[in-house]
């Protein structure tokens, strides 16, 4: 025993790395719907390889219903990013995904409330699409007209 009276045994470790995916990193999204039907998201996250690019602008194009090619990505510019958290590996596409989702649903409820007033409806209670005019009536007017 020449290591000062330890006794020491020999074997295999092993460790396990974890991190949190949520974390408290601060992120904000700036989404615009131009006239000319382009879609602009802007964000201070900045992709490291994870494909922000594609993955971001998926999400816009799922929840708005806008052709991918419609949807340009501005990312980690400080002239345009009000706020944003860097890079967070996994947890950039968490924090996209909840923050985009939140941007989307607010546009879509802006639109509904724009429609009912030059359809003089009331807010719309049908389906909203940007891009693909779907068309389905929304509501009844007074007098049992139906608008569409």
């Amino acid at each position: 025993m020449g290591d000062g009276g330890r006794d020491l045994a020999g074997g295999i470790g092993i460790a396990n790395y974890v991190e949190i995916t949520s974390g408290a990193p601060r992120e904000r999204t700036e989404i615009t719907v131009l006239a000319e039907g382009k879609v602009e998201l802007v964000m201070g996250t900045m992709s490291s390889g994870q494909g922000h690019e594609t993955s971001f602008a998926q999400l816009v194009t799922e929840w708005l219903g806008v052709p991918f090619e419609s949807v340009s990505y501005f990312a980690h510019d400080t002239d345009r990013v009000a706020a944003g958290g860097d890079s967070h590996s996994g947890r950039s596409m968490k924090l996209a995904t909840t923050i985009i989702g939140k941007a989307t649903d607010d546009i879509i409820d802006k639109g509904r409330k724009i429609a009912g007033f030059l359809l003089e409806t009331g807010e719309v209670d049908g389906t909203i699409t940007l891009y693909r005019q779907e068309v389905r009536p929304f509501t009844d007017k007074p007098g049992g007209e139906t608008v569409y």
